[in-house]
């Protein structure tokens, strides 16, 4: 499918999820060490228009982290809770570097689903 506007890609990225009902997420960050420099400053950017626009980004539940180890790469990782137009303000800000968000989902809450959704 050919899309217009970067947005319409994510919107439906986004939406594919089977679990998306679930707004809390992990967020995977993958990327070259060599490129921490560039993505300290935007992230200092994105510090400032957080302060600006608070509801733009997701918060933070459990902030940003580095996982080190492994020759020329890096992860950070985080836990947000976000609604969906958070979630894409946030992939196209960070555009191009790797960005997932894997929704986490109560193991409980996903058994209740499952057991609904096998009865029908």
């Amino acid at each position: 499918m050919v899309y217009s506007d970067e947005r319409y890609w994510i919107k439906d990225f986004i939406r594919s999820s089977p679990l998306f009902y679930s707004m809390k997420f992990l967020v995977l960050n993958v990327y070259n060490k060599e490129d921490y420099p560039k993505i300290s400053e935007k992230g200092i950017q994105l510090s400032k228009e957080r302060e600006i626009y608070p509801d733009k980004y997701p918060p933070h539940i459990f902030p940003p982290h580095t996982i080190t180890g492994g020759l020329g790469e890096a992860k950070a990782i985080a836990i947000v809770e976000a609604t969906e137009e958070q979630i894409m303000n946030e992939l196209l800000f960070w555009r191009p570097i790797l960005q997932e968000f894997y929704p986490l989902v109560d193991a409980r809450e996903l058994g209740k689903r499952f057991s609904e959704q096998s009865k029908k």
